[in-house]
């Protein structure tokens, strides 16, 4: 069933139920008068010839509609139910504006129900704001984020998740703007979703002052952390996003992943280890003794590093260790992956690993498929198009790749290639072993 079937028999349900419930009541029990039963004359609701009335049946449409928009408007405040409660587009957003559309609807004389309600402890209290209605789903990088809203949200996650806002000695957050004004979130402890940074945004925002302004929030709160967050932002400005600065905006989202995502993408440990295991094998088979890839004093200052730095360092070390069997050096990590040779070394050393290197090692009838080209054997070990096209691009010796993109591009190759190498050594010594 289609999308859009499923849209129209879900709304035929909803309209079965209200016309079943709310308009012909028929879930109604006539009620039963004994003799026992007090029957008291005057008194409307218990006269036995007033069921199923035209009067009968409006009032209990009312009570049944009032106990309705009660109902949902507690669930959204105590959290019960998900996702927003009114659809985009609904004319109304919020309980009070139903219950206005419906008494003017049923009770045209009556004026502002809310009043009277209110003093039978009836109170509706929620709202749905435009922003609740944004979907977070990024489609385009080069689009998606110039509003700020996706960015500021990112932002707010990564800065302020449950647990940092629980342990929070003061019951505010500030967040300095750079014209001085200063943005104070009140933290909730009973809310689900911490808002601390969206609730300053400014949406709908069809204006560049508004897209600007909302930029620059997620950049002073990333500015006010102290260590590597400031540095993450002292090159980018409001302006760079809005604009669809490409290069500064991926710098941006990079140093977010490295800061606060990098450590869960990659195993570490198993890259010192296949550092230290490369570096043995070319002391063991080399003349010389690989001083200069490193020795235990320079693995013991990586470790000293934290967080990014730390996972750069590992990174090279990595690259370089593999590059010295290409007879290649790995100076830094711009220039000396311009002509991608270092990157072809990388998947070289582990593509013997890959389920389609041994099935074509195994097969005798594998001419259709050949993987002698850096491309084929990205593709072969599954990287995406996009990915192989980066890396591809820096075979030509007057592209230089950003440092952002080589040491993304080395995290990515580790966690995809350190696996199959791990599991390949492990099938080996078991097949050895029997």
């Amino acid at each position: 069933m289609t999308g859009e079937r499923r849209h129209r028999a879900g709304r035929k349900a909803l309209d079965d139920f209200f016309n079943t419930f709310l308009v012909r009541n028929e879930d109604a029990i006539r009620p039963h008068f004994g003799t026992e039963t007090k029957y008291t004359p005057g008194r409307r609701q218990c006269q036995p010839e007033d069921f199923g009335s035209h009067g009968w049946t409006w009032r209990r449409t009312v009570l049944r509609s009032l106990m309705l928009i009660f109902l949902l408007d507690k669930s959204m405040s105590s959290n019960v139910l998900p996702g927003p409660l009114f659809q985009a587009s609904s004319a109304y957003k919020s309980s009070s504006a139903v219950l206005q559309a419906l008494t003017a609807m049923l009770l045209p004389s009556v004026g502002d129900v809310t009043r009277h309600l209110g003093r039978l402890d009836y109170i509706a209290t929620h709202a749905q704001y435009p922003l609740q209605e944004y979907a977070y789903h990024i489609t385009n990088l080069a689009t998606d984020l110039r509003d700020g809203v996706l960015l500021t949200r990112l932002v707010e996650l990564l800065l302020y998740p449950p647990s940092a806002l629980a342990a929070q000695s003061d019951n505010t957050i500030t967040v300095s703007m750079p014209t001085g004004h200063a943005l104070i979130s009140a933290l909730d402890v009973n809310e689900e979703i911490p808002t601390v940074l969206s609730q300053h945004l400014k949406f709908p925002c069809v204006g560049r002052a508004q897209k600007m302004y909302n930029v620059q929030i997620a950049l002073s709160a990333l500015q006010g952390v102290s260590g590597v967050a400031g540095k993450i932002v002292e090159d980018v400005r409001a302006e760079d996003v809005v604009d669809g600065h490409r290069e500064k905006t991926m710098g941006l989202l990079w140093g977010l992943v490295g800061r606060w995502g990098l450590g869960a993408l990659v195993d570490w440990k198993e890259v010192e280890n296949e550092i230290k295991r490369l570096r043995k094998k070319w002391i063991d088979t080399r003349s010389d003794d690989g001083s200069d890839l490193g020795t235990d004093d320079d693995d013991d200052k990586i470790l000293e590093l934290e967080g990014l730095e730390r996972y750069t360092a590992l990174l090279k070390s990595w690259a370089a260790v593999i590059a010295r069997s290409r007879r290649l050096s790995v100076h830094n990590l711009t220039t000396s992956f311009a002509n991608g040779r270092v990157f072809e070394a990388v998947v070289d050393q582990y593509w013997a690993c890959s389920p389609v290197a041994l099935d074509l090692s195994t097969s005798k009838s594998a001419t259709g498929t050949v993987c002698n080209t850096l491309e084929a054997k990205m593709k072969s070990i599954g990287c995406s198009t996009a990915f192989i096209s980066l890396v591809a691009s820096s075979s030509s010796p007057y592209t230089i790749p950003s440092r952002d993109l080589v040491i993304s591009s080395l995290a990515f190759l580790a966690s995809r290639l350190l696996p199959l190498a791990i599991a390949h050594r492990a099938a080996s010594t078991i097949q050895r072993a029997y």
